[in-house]
């Protein structure tokens, strides 16, 4: 199996001061662009199958592979950023947990009413993918990229599928971190991939070997951002 961890192209939280940061933010401009490109350089990977995170600036990168390659496309709620959907920050407050409000995220009827073409797990309904849960810390979101790693192993690991993952960078970090080390310290203090990049990562029966990373070869040095 080929697994391919794709980030998201630039979305407006990432384009915009931390204050003014939105609970669920669309793509820019640029990153409208990047996720084009991506699209159109995405024939020779070959995917076999699209997994898309619940959260609007992945699901707009997903569909733009989706209907570039006619490759089929679902969603994993389990692939979210690390935080969940919420608002914030709220300075005033003295816990990084109590500076965000939870959020519900889009339900199952306002993506299809977007994405009409993508399958959606049966546990998205209409209280929304997050359901108003509290800020998630990072070693919650290290052990959520845990039980990524083994259910992609669990249901494709045996496979010569291609699959694309379209998800987030902190987690993209995480996932590597949990398949090799050394992407995140103790301290938490990562390199984010640049949006739209792609790292691929090959699974075999006798092991996991990282082949590329943050490759960013569909686009142009304007169009780098994290």
């Amino acid at each position: 199996m080929e697994l391919f961890l794709i980030r998201h192209g630039q979305s407006a939280n990432n384009a915009n001061p931390l204050v003014e940061r939105h609970q669920d933010p669309p793509l820019t401009d640029i990153g409208a662009e990047q996720v084009v490109r991506l699209a159109e350089w995405a024939g020779p990977l070959r995917l076999t199958r699209i997994i898309a995170s619940p959260f609007l600036r992945a699901l707009h990168t997903a569909e733009e592979l989706r209907r570039a390659t006619g490759v089929p496309a679902e969603v994993w709620v389990d692939i979210h950023e690390q935080g969940g959907c919420c608002t914030g920050p709220d300075p005033t407050a003295d816990l990084i947990a109590d500076r965000y409000q939870g959020r519900p995220g889009m339900s199952d009827s306002e993506i299809r009413a977007l994405y009409p073409e993508f399958q959606l797990p049966a546990e998205l309904d209409h209280r929304g993918w997050w359901q108003s849960k509290p800020f998630e810390s990072v070693a919650d979101a290290r052990r959520r990229a845990e039980t990524v790693i083994e259910r992609t192993q669990r249901e494709f690991g045996h496979t010569d599928e291609r699959i694309a993952l379209v998800f987030h960078g902190m987690l993209k970090c995480l996932v590597l971190d949990a398949m090799f080390g050394g992407y995140v310290t103790e301290d938490d203090d990562i390199t984010v991939p640049f949006n739209s990049s792609i790292s691929k990562v090959v699974i075999t029966p006798e092991g996991t070997q990282l082949d590329f990373y943050n490759g960013v070869d569909h686009l142009t040095a304007e169009l780098l951002t994290s």
